[in-house]
């Protein structure tokens, strides 16, 4: 029973839940005579314990498990034990020792008599075999793949097929047959898109999208040797934030298609600076009215993500030169196709969602970059382009405001937050008829009935950010009707209507921060906002203090009033924060954290006319 749970949480995408049920079932192992159940259990968790990259646990576990399988005498059970095997081997980076297990499992197959069984494992080990020797024997790796293609065709086994037209564009690529691949490439993305597009739940598809994305790397790279980079942005925008597109196409339909005139598509005043991270290095295109370039950066997702820990991880000592490097990183390669002034939109990938953008520094002028650029986050460019093609509506005094601050939480007394109720009262005196929301008025029932209705909402108060369960993590709110749990779960805010609201203000810890999946970016409290309509989201990248963050909103309030749209308006109060006397609160660990998500009310193109109520 175990085992099955653990396949089944596997399988949605719950790692840390699916090893509870896999432990508690190895547990069991030992008390279970039965050699079938045993060898379930064993090959099972090895599975799981492979799809996780966990090759050496996997290793044992499987070990274990092919011993099983000799003692039950079941040749089928040995087979698939040993093509498993094969498949640790070639993780461990072993080719040798995969080859050996492959001839060994062509030896089994002779004992298996099920002409069905024996006819899919022999496409098994085909396709096992051209995944394995594609580098260094790449013609006879495109011979086993298109005997194993022919049978997945046949069959009608389309969860292989991506799979092997994969392997078998590797194989023509490092056989310098670039057409080929290329033609392997796109017929696995038409296969998968075809698959995808069967799968109605959400978390299914964001963890489905995890298994092909190579074949979207494989294409970009294909394109960059290729010397096209344009096409090559175009793969990786069709690659970028598809559950949270599709969560949009029910409020109008959104095709991750790039215009063929990306420039002219843009507003004006702002330049777009995208982000596709490959293992080892960055590609990076600046896109602009009038022009587009291209840059590449040798650096490992690794290192950058070593960088990020050691900066955010105060406990360990920050260092500040962080900055300046992940500028180097980041910024230095296109810095020249940036103009000295004006709107930057960053489109991140992978580790990159946890940058502090406006905190970079320039090492050689000692500036930052918010200091010269206002800045804003967009999950993909189509989301960007969508919303800048929006009217754009002035957020001013008359805005309607729902303001939320320092709800009050049972049992949590010594965890209140004074200075985010001053927060709330402060930004809700700047308005005209603001709707004000603090201790315990600020609950979850009056949240979920009444923030859609708003131009504006801000919560000042405690969030908690689940990276292994992502629609687990949530704002605290006050309870009602005497019940202590006012829980406000993301998966319910994706379920809200927030037919007005234009911007959210998330002033609490870590909103912008989560789990960050191949593709799809980051899985933060900022994103069920954005899937359920919102178009701009202020969050923050870890924790911060009240004190400081008090300070910053009422600025940034402040120039929301004076006709400011958000990404200026954080600027105005980050260049606040920067002018301070008090050298805490010019560390940018104290104002960088915040950052704007979204798009339509971003930036002011000085070229579109302001609409009113």
């Amino acid at each position: 029973m175990y085992s099955v749970i653990g396949e089944d949480f596997t399988f949605l995408g719950d790692t840390v839940q699916a090893w509870d049920a896999w432990r508690a079932a190895l547990k069991r192992v030992e008390r279970t005579q039965d050699r079938r159940s045993r060898y379930v259990i064993l090959q099972a968790a090895s599975y799981a314990a492979l799809r996780e990259e966990l090759p050496e646990a996997a290793f044992h576990l499987q070990e274990a498990a092919l011993d099983n399988a000799r003692q039950w005498s079941r040749p089928p059970a040995v087979l698939a034990g040993v093509l498993n095997r094969a498949e640790i081997h070639k993780r461990l980076g072993q080719s040798n020792l995969a080859v050996e297990d492959l001839n060994d499992a062509e030896r089994y197959l002779a004992s298996v008599h099920d002409p069905l069984l024996k006819s899919r494992n022999e496409a098994r080990i085909l396709l096992a075999r051209g995944e394995t020797i594609y580098r260094d024997r790449p013609g006879e790796a495109v011979d086993a793949l298109t005997k194993a293609l022919d049978y997945f065709q046949r069959t009608g086994t389309s969860w292989r097929l991506a799979g092997t037209y994969l392997a078998r564009g590797r194989a023509y690529r490092a056989a310098q047959h670039s057409d080929l691949a290329e033609n392997d490439f796109l017929a696995g993305i038409r296969v998968f898109e075809r698959m995808r597009a069967t799968i109605s739940s959400e978390a299914l598809r964001s963890s489905y999208f995890e298994q092909p994305w190579d074949l979207f790397t494989e294409m970009i790279g294909l394109q960059i040797e290729r010397h096209d980079p344009a096409r090559a942005l175009r793969f990786a925008e069709q690659a970028r934030a598809r559950t949270l597109l599709d969560a949009l196409g029910t409020k109008g339909a959104i095709d991750p298609e790039l215009p063929s005139d990306i420039g002219n598509a843009l507003p004006s005043g702002v330049t777009v600076v995208y982000f596709s991270a490959l293992e080892d290095r960055l590609l990076i295109w600046t896109l602009a009215r009038g022009r587009q370039t291209f840059a590449e950066q040798r650096v490992r997702q690794a290192d950058l993500a070593r960088w990020l820990a050691r900066y955010a991880d105060g406990t360990t000592g920050r260092d500040p030169s962080i900055l300046s490097t992940l500028y180097d990183q980041l910024i230095r390669p296109v810095q020249d196709s940036l103009p000295d002034s004006g709107s930057i939109v960053v489109v991140p990938d992978g580790v990159l969602h946890g940058v502090p953008f406006a905190g970079l520094m320039r090492r050689e002028t000692g500036r930052y970059l918010v200091q010269d650029h206002a800045i804003a986050i967009a999950p993909s460019l189509t989301m960007f382009l969508r919303s800048a093609a929006l009217p754009l509506v002035p957020l001013a005094a008359s805005a309607r405001v729902l303001v939320v601050g320092n709800p009050r939480l049972e049992g949590l007394a010594a965890v209140t937050l004074p200075d985010a109720e001053r927060e709330a009262r402060d930004i809700a005196a700047l308005y005209a008829d603001p709707t004000l929301l603090v201790n315990e008025a600020a609950t979850k029932a009056a949240f979920v009935a009444s923030a859609g209705a708003f131009d504006i909402v801000h919560f000042a108060g405690h969030a908690v950010s689940n990276d292994d369960y992502p629609g687990l993590s949530h704002l605290l709110l006050a309870g009602t009707n005497g019940r202590p749990d006012g829980t406000l779960f993301a998966h319910e805010i994706a379920r809200m209507t927030f037919e007005r609201t234009r911007l959210v203000v998330l002033a609490a810890c870590r909103t912008s921060a989560g789990r960050v999946r191949r593709g799809e970016g980051v899985f933060s409290l900022a994103r069920p906002f954005l899937a359920a309509g919102v178009p701009t989201v202020v969050a923050s990248l870890w924790d911060v203090d009240d004190r400081a963050t008090r300070t910053l909103f009422v600025t940034f309030h402040q120039a929301l009033n004076r006709g400011a749209a958000a990404a200026d308006a954080l600027r105005t109060a980050q260049l606040a924060a920067l002018a301070q006397r008090d050298p805490s609160w010019r560390d940018p660990f104290t104002w960088a954290s915040f950052t704007v998500v979204g798009g339509v009310h971003a930036f002011r193109d000085s070229n579109q006319q302001s609409l009113s109520h």
